[in-house]
């Protein structure tokens, strides 16, 4: 289901593959060759939501926000399977682990990979190029030159497989 919420309106760039059995509701903007995988829920409907470009928001991950807040995650970035983000800031060319929770008014900084199952507690601020882990999530080092390489490589990855999934949708 897309659907605008009230008086809160989404836009979705023409390039962006949405799953059909994913949901985007209300204030949620998506941005080029960004990809919305199979039940997903982006759910604008009480404060906005950014998705910048080329970012995969994958199967059965949850977008949500507070009426006082926004999430805005950026440009290159994968949320994998699973996760949650509420109200959350997220910066560029960064992996977001499979079933991790980063909630409100949290940052996490670019060139940075939150680990599987971490839990970022509110308003908990990571600087650029953080590998982060664990419950509470800690940063355990700096991401190096691979590591940054990695992210861009798994972003773009999904940049084409979107693509190819775009085509079947006709």
């Amino acid at each position: 289901m897309i659907i605008d919420f009230k008086d809160k309106k989404y836009s979705i760039s023409e390039s962006a593959f949405v799953a059909d059995s994913s949901d985007i509701i209300g204030d949620v903007e998506v941005g080029d060759f960004s990809s919305i995988w199979f039940n997903a829920v982006v759910r604008g409907d009480m404060g906005s939501i950014r998705i910048g470009n080329r970012t995969s928001i994958q199967d059965n991950v949850v977008i949500h926000t507070d009426s006082s807040e926004k999430a805005d995650i950026g440009d290159d970035v994968t949320v994998g399977h699973g996760a949650v983000l509420h109200g959350c800031t997220i910066g560029n060319n960064v992996i977001i682990g499979m079933n991790s929770t980063i909630l409100s008014g949290a940052h996490i900084g670019s060139n940075s990979v939150v680990g599987a199952n971490a839990l970022v507690p509110s308003g908990k601020r990571f600087p650029d190029n953080s590998i982060i882990m664990g419950v509470p999530a800690k940063a355990k080092r700096d991401a190096t030159e691979e590591d940054i390489k990695s992210i861009s490589e798994n972003a773009a990855e999904y940049v084409e497989l979107a693509k190819e999934y775009k085509r079947m949708q006709g």
